[in-house]
């Protein structure tokens, strides 16, 4: 059920593209004649875009067509493929027209593409329907290169796989790491194996003890601080603010399993998992990237609660101070995880002027009359921090208004932040 609930959250709601495309010779897509002007000229909509083009081939007001870009003295030309259609023999013409593999899976692709208006060269709808080719899941393929197309990412396979494996995740990374080192306790023990066991080992001994003098609260900031230190989840920040300690930097999970696959040796399904975990950290990186004023970090960690092994989702959004970081004074952090006794547990949290509201979404029946024996401790807390709880409210995940919460993603640019900010 949270690995559900955290797909969803991840993905959000699949909107056609809102970004502005600068079409480039080779582009080719789906769009519609809105107007037509004299001498071949024709303002073509593609999503929400509407783009004033000439055109090389008489056309219908109105009517929808495959179009290929290119440019000539600063203006844009259309070359019409074929009328638009979802019929095979339509497929079957634009497949042929730009020489690609005439196959079940390039036919769903140019129906994808048209459906969503998206634009590609023949090069990338090539890669692209390789890349599906080898998945098992070509609607999680489709959603991955949109997603890589809307934020305008490189078009590499290495960024392709990572997003999807972050967009639509096969199990918790906790499960990932245990899988990871049962397969490394087979394996001849070199350099790099022993100090990923001794990584993975340190990584899963961190546990919350309840005979720490510390408070709950200051033990768990401490672990989570640890945990993504190992994890090597900021391993390239870290490098690029030059943080001193390299040597442990460089004995964190991400470089040690980069390293590990650069070796000979290893075996095949071992090299398969530490690719897939490289590739969910990447992944993760590539979800909290923003070219705007408004920062969304998104990461997951395995995390040891009294004994009990879980993995704790947060997601940070909020605006950017002038170094970089997040604003706390206004901001909106998302807890999910699985709990031993309390199960699925979503703890919402907006920040504005250091006032916060809560909320907390769990299905128990006894958990707000519990919560009601440490409000007043949290109150204070949060007051020697000089921040205000205004508002905490309990809600079952079964609650349309919790559904609609789950809906809001970090892929949607600016979900999830008080636009008054």
């Amino acid at each position: 059920m949270l690995l559900s609930n955290i797909q969803s959250i991840l993905r959000g709601d699949v909107k056609p593209l809102q970004n502005q495309f600068e079409f480039k010779s080779g582009d080719v897509f789906a769009g519609n004649i809105s107007k037509i002007y004299p001498n071949q000229t024709a303002v073509v909509k593609v999503g929400n875009q509407n783009i004033l083009a000439k055109l090389e081939a008489p056309i219908i007001n109105g009517g929808k067509y495959w179009f290929q870009a290119s440019t000539k003295e600063g203006e844009i030309h259309l070359k019409i493929l074929s009328p638009l259609s979802m019929e095979n023999q339509t497929q079957d013409s634009i497949l042929k027209q730009l020489s690609l593999p005439n196959s079940k899976i390039f036919k769903e692709l140019t129906v994808f593409l048209a459906k969503e208006q998206i634009p590609l060269p023949k090069e990338s709808i090539l890669k692209a329907g390789q890349w599906i080719e080898h998945q098992n899941n070509t609607k999680e393929g489709f959603e991955a290169l949109k997603y890589m197309v809307e934020k305008d990412f490189p078009f590499s396979e290495s960024i392709y796989k990572s997003l999807k494996e972050v967009l639509s995740p096969k199990a918790p990374i906790q499960t990932l790491l245990q899988n990871l080192e049962s397969q490394l306790i087979a394996e001849p023990k070199t350099k790099t194996v022993q100090a990923l066991l001794s990584t993975l080992e340190s990584i899963q001994l961190k546990d919350l003890d309840a005979n720490n003098k510390e408070s709950v609260p200051q033990i768990l900031l401490s672990l989570l601080k640890k945990t993504t230190s190992k994890m090597g989840l900021f391993y390239e920040a870290d490098i690029l603010a030059n943080i001193e300690d390299n040597k442990s930097l460089e004995n964190s999970m991400k470089p040690l399993l980069v390293k590990y696959l650069q070796e000979t040796g290893h075996t095949l399904e071992t090299k398969e998992l530490a690719e897939q975990i490289i590739n969910k950290m990447n992944g993760q990186q590539l979800l909290s990237h923003s070219n705007t004023p408004y920062q969304h970090i998104v990461y997951q960690l395995p995390l040891q609660l009294f004994g009990f092994q879980t993995e704790l989702t947060m997601q940070w959004s909020g605006k950017r101070k002038e170094d970089g970081k997040i604003d706390p004074d206004y901001c909106h952090v998302l807890f999910y995880l699985e709990l031993e006794h309390l199960k699925e547990t979503i703890v919402d949290m907006k920040v504005q002027n250091r006032i916060i509201s809560i909320k907390i979404i769990n299905n128990n029946e006894q958990l707000q009359n519990m919560a009601k024996l440490i409000l007043p401790k949290l109150k204070q807390g949060l007051k020697d921090l000089n921040y205000t709880l205004s508002a905490i409210q309990f809600e079952h995940s079964s609650n349309n208004e919790v559904q609609k919460s789950l809906s809001n993603s970090v892929i949607n640019q600016y979900s999830g932040v008080d636009i008054r900010i």
